[in-house]
């Protein structure tokens, strides 16, 4: 699992159109229902669970579209849930991305985006998984406090 304690400023759309071609989707068919309620974004497929609201689910997928991650030529398969406090934003990856560094830190960036224009600064966690929706690698971005010294 990484931790990152504090993001750079980098531009949405190329931070998410540079990894976002690395994600596939799932296919078409039946979902099994753990995944949740399904939305569709230009072909795209974000899933909800009960831990999340519809509205909370919409606010995610609308700023996945407008920010070019969700893209007609490139359908990806999502989902969003909640731990505790902590959002949890899953999404199906091509190959073994968890040992690819880069890869990781551009993925630490998007959690922290995701933290402070979705989900008003609470702790966003993404899961990579496989085409079955089970996780096979972890990113967690931490908000570092500020210390009083």
């Amino acid at each position: 699992m990484f931790y990152f304690k504090q993001y750079k400023r980098a531009c949405i759309v190329l931070v998410m159109v540079a990894f976002s071609a690395l994600f596939i989707g799932c296919g078409k068919g039946m979902f099994p229902p753990e995944w949740g309620e399904r939305l569709k974004y230009e072909g795209s497929d974000l899933f909800y669970t009960s831990a999340i609201t519809e509205s909370e689910a919409r606010k995610l997928g609308d700023y996945l579209l407008e920010s070019g991650f969700f893209q007609k030529d490139n359908t990806v398969t999502t989902q969003i849930t909640k731990e505790g406090d902590v959002y949890l934003f899953r999404m199906v990856v091509k190959g073994d991305k968890g040992e690819d560094m880069e890869f990781l830190e551009k993925v630490g960036i998007f959690a922290a985006q995701l933290s402070r224009y979705v989900f008003d600064g609470k702790q966003v966690g993404i899961h990579l998984c496989d085409k079955q929706f089970k996780t096979t690698e972890t990113v967690t971005f931490l908000i570092e406090e500020d210390s009083q010294e």
